[in-house]
């Protein structure tokens, strides 16, 4: 059986890609090493809201922060992707049991 990812982590991840705009970024950032106000032009964001954007993402390991040049720079890092594909694929093959279940069990019968 596998395991359960690690909740938290989870969360985390799920809660930073729940916001259309933080998923822009990550795509903007999977793409290379970006500096911030290009990041911040591209999705049209306050500096404040991108700032929070970011923390977020930074949360849940998705972006790191790097100097860069008098300013700063984020990379994307998709690792924390698999504990989302992980919970995703699990749910996915319970589901498919319960879709495929006889129907005496769906009705709560006994097995044959």
């Amino acid at each position: 059986m596998k395991t359960m990812p690690n909740s938290a982590a989870l969360d985390d991840v799920l809660l930073a890609l729940a916001n259309p705009v933080r998923r822009r970024i990550f795509e903007i950032l999977l793409g290379g090493e970006t500096r911030v106000v290009e990041v911040a032009a591209a999705v049209a964001v306050s500096p404040d809201a991108l700032e929070q954007h970011l923390r977020i993402l930074e949360e849940a390991c998705l972006v790191s922060r790097l100097p860069a040049g008098g300013g700063e720079a984020v990379c994307g890092n998709p690792a924390p992707l698999d504990i989302a594909a992980a919970w995703i694929e699990m749910n996915r093959e319970l589901w498919s049991m319960h879709i495929h279940a006889p129907k005496s069990l769906e009705a709560g019968g006994a097995p044959a």
